[in-house]
């Protein structure tokens, strides 16, 4: 005789707290679990019932309830099914037999599961980024609902032509949005929400191939000749200089991390610091040029936890969202006045934010070892590296290229 029971599975709580749900079949001393898709806290969840699973204290308490009774009831279903055909069915049969009747299962759900979780450990670009794919797909679809069986290779298909064709992105936007719903795949097919026959990328299907953008950084003489701008102190596009040259001063750090310093994280001549986006930690030593801009600043200090720049100096720090949103607006508000600084500069490459780690790679070329450059770069890999900085290293193409033609 099967037992079945609704269940944490308390070992594998994520980082926020929540605890997956799922329905635990038991067996001939075999157990399987087939997971909900759904995710709560302890305090939300009643051992001791198995018709209120999910405590009142929970906003969706009534809809989770009635979800986790429809998965025990499709459990109990194919047991008595298969009791009455006189079939012996082992444990793995039956978990097969309901992940089959779960053709209905949404792809936004899981994906605005994963959304949330970003939100609730404050990486909201990440967040939006994927929020904002979620709404593209909508569009092409032109619903709200879209079940993984709806997900074939004819769809993604159509779904690259919309997007290229229709919307008019690029190729590496359509490629992200492709490893995005890959993502989420994995993460049904992980959880047993989806037949494995239903991926779309196995095998011979469709293929993601990351293309590598065309990388141009800036040269020595257009760094120097933003260097001797005449930019009256104080003023907004002034304070765009500083920011992007800061960030170029040590290695093409971003932005978003330049805004985030604060007077605490500079200790005997040195930058030390934790990276927003993979929170490795960093040490580099204060250049010169950047002692210059960080003394420009000084007089706005009173307190050693202050931000070096201003733009964060509003932002609620209780509210990382609200730090996120004015470090938005500070790089968006960048990015314009960078472009008067190179119609100023007499530069014609496109002058944005990005573009001072490309920079600071170009001007390095192949002067310094990869190894080092890895460091600076803050790179997990040395390939990563290699590719990377493959962008800027011309000079044995050059000097091939000059003795086919250079006659």
């Amino acid at each position: 005789m099967a037992s079945i029971k609704a269940v944490l599975r308390r070992n594998k709580q994520r980082k926020d707290g929540t605890i997956p749900v799922a329905i635990r079949i038991t067996k001939d001393r075999k157990t399987r679990f087939i997971f909900t898709g759904q995710y709560v806290l302890e305090k939300d969840w009643n051992d001791d019932s198995q018709v209120n699973m999910i405590r009142k204290s929970h906003p969706n308490a009534k809809r989770l309830n009635n979800l986790i009774r429809t998965k025990i009831s499709e459990a109990n279903d194919s047991i008595l099914q298969a009791d009455t055909a006189d079939e012996n069915i082992s444990v793995e049969q039956i978990k097969n037999r309901v992940k089959r009747s779960r053709a209905n299962t949404d792809f936004f759900d899981v994906a605005n599961e994963r959304i949330k979780a970003y939100r609730a450990k404050g990486t909201f670009s990440v967040a939006q980024a994927e929020e904002s794919i979620c709404n593209n797909l909508k569009r092409f679809i032109k619903k709200e609902e879209l079940s993984f069986q709806e997900i074939t290779v004819g769809f993604l298909e159509r779904f690259k032509t919309f997007c290229s064709a229709e919307r008019k992105q690029k190729t590496r936007t359509v490629t992200n949005q492709l490893i995005f719903i890959r993502t989420i795949f994995n993460i049904a097919l992980s959880e047993g929400m989806v037949d494995q026959k239903a991926y779309p990328f196995a095998g011979e299907k469709i293929k993601i191939r990351i293309k590598s953008g065309l990388k141009i950084g800036l040269t020595q003489e257009e760094i120097e000749a933003i260097l001797c701008l005449d930019l009256e102190p104080g003023t907004p596009i002034w304070h765009t200089r500083n920011v992007w040259l800061f960030s170029f001063y040590f290695a093409g750090v971003r932005i978003s991390d330049v805004l985030k310093l604060k007077w605490s994280d500079f200790k005997d001549g040195r930058l030390y610091y934790l990276m927003n986006k993979n929170e490795k930690p960093v040490s580099l030593k204060v250049p010169e040029r950047a002692q210059i801009i960080l003394d420009a600043y000084k007089g706005d200090r009173e307190f050693k936890d202050d931000y070096i720049f201003p733009d964060l100096k509003l932002a609620n720090q209780e509210d990382q969202r609200d730090v996120f949103v004015k470090s938005r607006n500070a790089t968006s508000r960048f990015n314009k006045y960078l472009k008067r600084i190179a119609e100023k500069a007499g530069i014609e490459k496109n002058l944005s934010n990005h573009i001072s780690r490309h920079s600071f790679g170009n001007i390095a070329g192949d002067k310094i070892n990869p190894l080092m450059l890895q460091k600076l770069y803050r790179h997990s890999s040395l390939k990563t590296t290699i590719g990377y900085q493959g962008n800027f290293i011309h000079k044995e193409a050059d000097d091939a290229l000059d003795q086919v033609v250079g006659f």
